[in-house]
């Protein structure tokens, strides 16, 4: 799935390669520096976060609010009734 990520002086669509109930790990080949705030989404999902790892063509994000588990389930490319 493609997620739109916003930080400051930055805005992409990115591959998704991972999602938990707190964080992402997304695609990114511009590595952003730790705590970076970030907004990330989709057309039906919106969160807040920070970058919490960057290395190797991918970026480890922590969510301020947690995904339920449909939203966990929609961004993994599963089904809307979880």
């Amino acid at each position: 799935m493609r997620i739109t990520l916003s930080a400051p002086g930055f805005r992409k669509d990115l591959q998704l390669l991972d999602v938990s109930e707190t964080g992402m790990k997304l695609a990114c080949t511009e590595p952003l520096p730790a705590d970076v705030p970030v907004e990330v989404s989709t057309p039906r999902i919106a969160r807040s976060g920070h970058v919490r790892w960057a290395e190797r063509g991918a970026i480890g994000l922590t969510l301020t609010e947690p995904l339920s588990a449909a939203e966990q389930a929609e961004l993994a490319g599963m089904t809307w009734g979880y």
